[in-house]
């Protein structure tokens, strides 16, 4: 529990390191309202080209407001505050879906601004 909420005020991008290849992440865009999809190996390679982009123009996304909902000793629902400073933008209850993999948390699921499925399990 500790991990989860020392992620206070940290680039949203850190993130990324926890996501498995099979993730589901769906989300809304908000500049064209389009519900997008990618899983955990797709998001990460995004990512990664996105992050160069950000270092480049000094861009920061920040979670903050952090609350986890433990589901089972395995399973974790992490709610927070996510702002792109550089778009003025905050979006109040991002979700992030983390289980204990392989003795580690692992992000298997992500909501943006929609619903969130989970190994195509809808589950909100």
């Amino acid at each position: 529990m500790l991990a989860i909420t020392a992620l206070e005020n940290t680039d949203e991008f850190k993130m990324v390191e926890y996501y498995v290849d099979e993730a589901v992440i769906e989300g809304l865009n908000t500049e064209t309202n389009q519900t997008v999809s990618f899983s955990g190996a797709q998001y990460k390679a995004i990512a990664a080209r996105a992050m160069e982009g950000a270092k480049h123009n000094q861009e920061k996304s920040t979670l903050t407001n952090i609350r986890v909902v433990e589901e089972s000793e395995t399973r974790f629902v992490v709610t927070a505050a996510r702002t792109a400073e550089s778009k003025c933008y905050t979006e109040p209850e991002h979700q992030y879906i983390l289980e204990v993999r392989d003795g580690r948390l692992q992000v298997v699921g992500e909501e943006g601004s929609n619903h969130l499925l989970v190994g195509g399990e809808a589950v909100a």
